[in-house]
């Protein structure tokens, strides 16, 4: 698979914040999925429109709030530098 800078550069960041097991790219949906947290069962979905990030949606697969708030205490400033990054990443590819 070829892939161009902006997606390497995308992989290395989200492999800097996260180092996921899986990166899941689909082009029809432009879409990445990964997991950010495999011991809670967590995946962020980013979606893609023209070159923009339009969406990041957390996946949560658990039964107690209680453990998805304790987790977004914790780590909610590393999902927002990310997210942060990727934005930055992308406005740059725009020029």
């Amino acid at each position: 698979m070829i892939i161009s800078k902006l997606e390497q550069k995308i992989l290395e960041t989200i492999n800097e914040y996260f180092n996921p097991s899986y990166i899941d790219f689909n082009d029809e949906k432009h879409t990445i999925t990964f997991p950010i947290d495999e011991t809670k069962g967590i995946k962020l979905e980013m979606g893609f429109l023209e070159g923009n990030l339009y969406e990041a949606h957390l996946i949560f697969q658990w039964e107690s709030f209680n453990d998805i708030d304790d987790w977004a205490y914790h780590n909610s400033k590393k999902l927002q530098n990310f997210l942060n990054k990727i934005s930055k990443i992308l406005k740059e590819a725009r020029g």
